[in-house]
C-alpha cells in the first residue's frame, strides 16, 4: 500500500476512534451517576475484607448519611477519620470502558468481553488503592505505628495507585487488551504487505479494521 494511502487510512481510523469514544463516553457518564454507589460499595466490601487480615483490624471504609468515610476502629467504636469523594473517586472506570469499546480492529462481540475484563482488572486496583490510601493516611495521623521507611513506602504507593494510577492503569489495561488490534488496524505490520486481489468488496478488510473491504482499504485503493 502506498505510504500516502496508509497515512490516510490511519487518520480515518483515529477519527473513527475519537467519534466512537465520545459516543460511548457520554451515555456512560450519565450511567455512572446511577451505578457509582453500587460500584463503590463493591470496592469498599473488597477493601474491608483485606482490612480483616490485620490483627486486630484497625480500619474500615463505609457510607454514613450519604458520605463515604474511612473509620478507625477504637475501643469506643468506629471513628470517622476522613471522607472520600463520592462520584469522582473511581470515574476512570468509565474512561477505560469507553476506550475499549471505541478501539478499532475489533468486532462488537470482542469489545464487550474486553470491556468486562478491563472493568474487573481496574476494580482490583481500586480495592488495593483504598486499602493503601487508608493505611497511609492513618500512619500520617499517628493512628497506626510505622517506621519512617514504612511510612514513606505507603505514601509512595498511595500516590502511585491514586493520582498517578488514575491515568496510568487504565492506559496499561487498555493497551494489554486492545494493543494488538490497534497495531493491526493502524497497519504497523501491514505497510509492506500487498492486499490479496481476491478479497471481495463486501468481505471484512484484511487490515483488521472491522469494516468491509470496500469501505476501508478497497476504497483507498479504488
Amino acid at each position: 500500500m502506498p505510504r500516502r494511502d496508509l497515512r490516510r487510512l490511519r487518520r480515518d481510523l483515529l477519527r473513527g476512534f475519537a467519534v466512537r469514544f465520545l459516543l460511548s463516553l457520554l451515555p456512560l457518564t450519565a450511567l455512572w451517576y446511577a451505578v457509582a454507589p453500587a460500584y463503590t460499595a463493591t470496592i469498599f466490601a473488597g477493601a474491608n475484607l483485606l482490612f480483616q487480615w490485620d490483627r486486630p483490624p484497625v480500619a474500615r471504609v463505609g457510607e454514613s448519611d450519604g458520605t463515604l468515610y474511612a473509620y478507625h476502629l477504637t475501643a469506643e467504636g468506629p471513628q470517622p477519620v476522613f471522607a472520600f469523594e463520592k462520584y469522582g473517586l473511581f470515574f476512570n472506570v468509565i474512561v477505560l470502558v469507553a476506550v475499549v469499546l471505541a478501539s478499532p480492529g475489533l468486532r462488537w462481540t470482542e469489545r464487550a468481553p474486553r470491556a468486562g475484563i478491563a472493568l474487573v482488572g481496574l476494580a482490583l486496583i481500586h480495592v488495593l488503592f483504598v486499602v493503601v490510601e487508608v493505611k497511609a493516611q492513618f500512619v500520617n495521623l499517628g493512628l497506626i505505628p510505622a517506621s519512617p521507611a514504612g511510612a514513606y513506602g505507603l505514601n509512595w504507593l498511595a500516590v502511585l495507585l491514586g493520582p498517578v494510577g488514575e491515568a496510568l492503569f487504565p492506559l496499561l489495561i487498555a493497551a494489554l487488551l486492545t494493543g494488538r488490534a490497534w497495531k493491526e488496524a493502524l497497519g504497523l505490520r501491514f505497510s509492506t504487505q500487498v492486499l490479496p486481489a481476491s478479497v471481495g468488496r463486501n468481505a471484512p478488510c484484511p487490515c483488521g479494521s472491522g469494516k468491509k473491504y470496500k469501505h476501508c482499504c478497497g476504497g483507498v485503493n479504488s
